[in-house]
């Protein structure tokens, strides 16, 4: 016998009798009314796509947690290169049939091969490339070996929230994530962070192209600091140490100050050029992000 509380059953319209389901923890005991809310197909279904909408009602559906997409319209075969080009940017998407009006795609990744923390070492990985390993590793990359990295970066930003997603209507899925219940928002909100660091990696790319090469090498400078800041973040948020995390305080407090004194070098003309002084203002971004990524590990429970 197991004795709840009256007021989550008579919410969950539960009986005496009633199935629920028991998803033990390290330190928890979930108790769920329901061991799936969501099915695990959905349905696109429109008389005729704009190309971009169906793009991206594909993209939500992966994200929201479906394993199968159905898309029905007439003629589909119009939007097969739409479909097979989105399929191929999600990881463990593929296009299983398609007849005159319905295409069926298959999410096939399971999380027993990729773990959460996975995810997040490979998203940094690829950040730290596109930020540079040295000084002037992004001066020397063309735009399109790193404009490259940033897409395997959302793609890897797409599979994280899926799986994350999944986890928060599927009590048994959590264990197989390897992680805790009431981490999943601090892991979501570290995966969001990568990818915005590859986003800005990308306008930093853009903007050095324009600045003299002294400011250039200045940025790059920042670049390299930010990179550190990174490295000792994602440490303190995969290792759940709280104490590291008061450290990259300390570390972007003097990171801050080198982003003024950078900005103070300016000459006038340069303060005025929209570059000379916006990708000071990306790299500093970036040394931010971090720093909520060190904020994040203390929501870790």
């Amino acid at each position: 016998m197991l004795i709840l509380p009256k007021s989550w059953l008579d919410h969950t319209n539960l009986h005496p009798g009633d199935t629920v389901f028991i998803n033990p923890q390290e330190t928890d005991l979930i108790i769920s009314s329901e061991y799936a809310p969501k099915t695990d197909r959905t349905t696109i279904a429109m008389k005729e796509f704009d190309k971009s909408e169906l793009e991206r009602e594909i993209i939500g559906a992966y994200i929201a947690g479906y394993d199968e997409i159905l898309i029905k319209t007439s003629e589909i075969s119009r939007y097969s290169a739409t479909i097979t080009k989105v399929t191929r940017f999600l990881s463990g998407a593929e296009v299983l049939s398609e007849t005159g009006d319905e295409t069926l795609i298959k999410c096939i990744l399971q999380p027993t091969e990729v773990s959460i923390s996975g995810i997040i070492k490979r998203m940094k990985y690829l950040v730290d490339q596109m930020l540079g390993a040295s000084k002037d590793t992004i001066m020397t990359e063309g735009e399109e070996n790193i404009r490259a990295m940033e897409d395997n970066v959302d793609r890897l930003f797409f599979l994280g929230t899926r799986f994350l997603n999944k986890a928060l209507y599927d009590p048994t899925f959590i264990s197989k994530l390897g992680i805790r219940r009431g981490d999943i928002v601090a892991n979501q909100k570290t995966i969001e962070n990568l990818e915005k660091i590859a986003d800005y990696s990308m306008k930093i790319k853009r903007e050095l192209d324009n600045v003299k090469k002294k400011n250039a090498q200045r940025a790059c400078q920042m670049l390299e600091d930010s990179r550190k800041l990174l490295d000792v973040a994602l440490e303190s948020f995969l290792d759940r140490d709280k104490n590291k995390a008061h450290e990259v305080f300390s570390i972007y407090e003097g990171f801050h100050k080198k982003r003024d004194f950078a900005i103070n070098e300016l000459s006038a003309e340069e303060r005025g050029s929209p570059s000379g002084v916006i990708v000071f203002y990306y790299c500093s971004r970036v040394g931010h992000i971090a720093l909520n990524i060190a904020e994040t590990t203390f929501d870790l429970r």
